[in-house]
């Protein structure tokens, strides 16, 4: 028997479709792997507006996918929306090994899946966090490699990638597969040593 967490109604699935073409938006994400869980890696991460886009295409897919969203964010009544679009808070303030807290979470969890912005902000910048591939190497899950391709208003998934041996090489072929999308991934001169990334709100 499927997962029911994570499959969604056939009509949940075209009305949230019909809702992405009604805004101009096209997705060609299908359901893979939905049993095993995996993680979502998204670029590019520059509107708040990617959340919405994100829900309606993985419930057009058929997912259930949680992500992580900086705690001020579910503070009434904004937190009510955050919830129910799958958002897990993140209290920045507090010392938390919130790679180990996912990679629990997918162990427990049949079927769980994960999607991070490890450009981690709205904002222009030189690097990226480094969580999303650590929580899908220590689970042992797949990384989904997600495109928004906003001068085409398509979402895309240009591949699934499994975690290697070190972050540092593994980042080269992905950011590879982005350009070769027609889209820059900013590494600059080095990667951020953050181990994990938020959602950042519309303030900053």
């Amino acid at each position: 028997m499927k997962n029911d967490r994570f499959i969604a109604p056939r009509i949940t699935s075209r009305i949230t479709y019909g809702l992405l073409r009604l805004i101009s938006w096209d997705t060609d994400i299908s359901v893979v792997e939905a049993e095993r869980g995996f993680v979502f890696a998204v670029f590019p991460h520059n509107s708040n507006f990617d959340a919405v886009l994100g829900y309606l295409t993985f419930k057009t897919a058929g997912l259930r996918a949680a992500t992580l969203a900086k705690s001020e964010l579910f503070r009434f009544p904004l937190g009510i929306v955050m919830r129910a679009l799958g958002g897990i808070p993140v209290n920045r303030s507090q010392h938390s090994d919130m790679v180990s807290e996912m990679v629990s979470h997918f162990k427990k969890t049949p079927g769980f899946v994960l999607a991070i912005a490890p450009e981690g902000t709205r904002k222009k910048t030189s690097s990226i966090k480094s969580g999303f591939w650590y929580i899908a190497k220590g689970a042992g899950v797949n990384i989904h490699l997600l495109y928004f391709d906003k001068q085409n208003r398509r979402i895309r998934r240009l591949d699934i990638f499994t975690p290697g041996e070190s972050f540092e090489e593994d980042i080269i072929l992905i950011s590879d597969i982005y350009r070769k999308a027609g889209y820059t991934i900013p590494l600059a001169s080095k990667l951020s040593q953050a181990p994990f990334c938020t959602v950042e709100s519309a303030s900053e």
